[in-house]
């Protein structure tokens, strides 16, 4: 099954709504708006957070779930010599143009262009393809309580560590301390801060000294598989919904690899496995968001419902075809792609699994895949923003779809490329399907105006690009 980590609280502000008009225009500050901070918000936000204190020059730091990098580039506001490894779970989180966006806005508050490294690194469902023993601290805010296999994560997370590393943890989720703490300590960290407020938790972890004895209960007797454990104090007459916040005992059942047991023990004691209004308090939701066949099936097999979005972060996330079959066919309708359910296809197109495109598109409730919205957009304009050249391959070769079509805006294919930061999918579609580097929208720009990687826009230089007359590349928002 692997661990595959999944940032969702961001992904959950997207799912409210209807679908957003589309202004070229205001296409601007890829996914994170919120975080382009003045100074003095950044020093507010930064300096209530316990790393603070511990930074020191020559410190490598990761930054699991890494998102903008805005935690990263707030820091470098003032911290020098130091080294970011901004790490995510597929490439369309880690988008290297809404990276140098928001680097631009820092150094212009800074005032001079920053002096720290910065690594992007991209994981999948079995690693985080970080280097071994490299960190002084590892950063993860609103992540670890949505990471799959807590217990296989955080034997991969002390790997990473240097002898002394620390790992800081802040959530604003609804989870409790106590969860965190006992998840952490049972596989070999200790809990040397822990503060609450404002809706905040904020830890840190060493994995260097021994965890002080803690009363045992229902929480760890789930986290270390001891289902006899589990049996005997649901006898007792523990309440088997008991949670830790959005965290119940079922969904931390899921969370930890080879659960199974447990997981059918807790649902054969009446454990609520229905999906909620909010997907973050559904353990089903969690569990196909993280790529966990198993779990899902079980989940499903025993009588829980899907619902949109489950299938929505299963399309995005979870990079396994079966899962969102599964959903599918449970009861999951995913509608016409510009219905009801079209985040289920942007987010597919967005996660670039070519299987689950391939599905989806195929399912009769599709409808008509060439269909636009009302932007004039079509699923070829979302799968642009997405970084396997396969899906594109596929809608242009097979589904005959046209690369040529521009969205009522006048933004082509490429411009949407620019904006996603692939270089993968914008040499595809440069060199082979021979898009126009210099083709303008309704507001004269072209695809150099939404690149912000400096890659990116050598690339386009090399190929005859002009440059934008005014100002600096602004990003087209969707």
């Amino acid at each position: 099954m692997g661990f595959r980590i999944c940032i969702f609280f961001s992904a959950f502000l997207l799912l409210s709504g209807t679908m957003p008009a589309q202004d070229p225009v205001k296409f601007t500050r890829h996914y994170a708006g919120e975080y382009y901070w003045t100074e003095k918000k950044a020093r507010e936000e930064l300096s209530q957070c316990p790393f603070w204190k511990d930074i020191r020059p020559g410190m490598v730091i990761a930054d699991i779930g890494a998102y903008s990098g805005h935690i990263d580039l707030a820091l470098s506001l003032f911290f020098d010599n130091l080294t970011f490894y901004l790490e995510e779970s597929q490439p369309d989180r880690l988008n290297k143009c809404g990276f140098y966006e928001m680097r631009s806005h820092f150094e212009k508050i800074h005032g001079k262009p920053f002096t720290n490294n910065f690594v992007f690194t991209v994981g999948d469902n079995h690693r985080t393809n970080l280097p071994d023993s490299a960190f002084d601290m590892i950063l993860m805010n609103n992540v670890f309580e949505f990471i799959s296999e807590d217990d296989v994560f955080l034997k991969e997370i002390r790997q990473k560590l240097k002898k002394r590393g620390k790992v800081y943890v802040k959530t604003t989720n609804d989870f409790k301390g106590p969860y965190f703490i006992k998840i952490f300590e049972a596989n070999g960290f200790t809990c040397e801060h822990a503060e609450f407020s404002a809706g905040q938790i904020r830890m840190v972890f060493n994995a260097t000294e021994k965890a002080p004895p803690r009363p045992e209960d229902i929480f760890d007797a789930v986290i270390r598989r001891d289902d006899d454990r589990v049996k005997s104090l649901l006898d007792q007459g523990i309440d088997v919904n008991i949670a830790q916040g959005s965290a119940g005992l079922l969904q931390i059942a899921g969370s930890i690899h080879t659960n199974l047991k447990v997981m059918e023990l807790l649902i054969e004691r009446g454990a609520k496995l229905h999906s909620e209004t909010k997907f973050i308090d559904s353990p089903l939701s969690k569990l196909a968001a993280c790529g966990e066949y198993e779990e899902v099936k079980l989940l499903l097999d025993k009588g829980a419902r899907p619902i949109l979005e489950d299938l929505s972060m299963a399309a995005w996330f979870s990079q396994d075809v079966r899962i969102v079959r599964l959903l599918v066919e449970h009861g999951a309708d995913p509608g016409p792609v510009m219905g009801k359910g079209w985040k289920v296809y942007d987010h597919a197109a967005l996660s670039g699994n070519l299987e689950i495109v391939k599905y989806l598109l195929s399912l009769s409730e599709a409808g008509d895949i060439h269909a636009r919205d009302e932007n004039g957009q079509t699923f070829m304009h979302w799968a642009a923003l997405g970084y396997n050249t396969e899906v594109m391959k596929y809608l242009l070769d097979v589904l005959k779809f046209d690369s040529s079509e521009k969205d009522k805006n006048g933004m082509t294919v490429l411009m949407f490329a620019a904006y996603g930061g692939s270089m993968d999918m914008m040499r595809y579609l440069v060199e082979e399907r021979k898009i126009d580097v210099n083709d303008n929208n309704k507001e004269g720009h072209t695809a150099m105006y939404y690149a912000h990687d400096p890659q990116m826009i050598q690339y386009l230089d090399s190929h005859g690009a002009i440059r934008p007359v005014q100002g600096l590349p602004a990003s087209p928002s969707r």
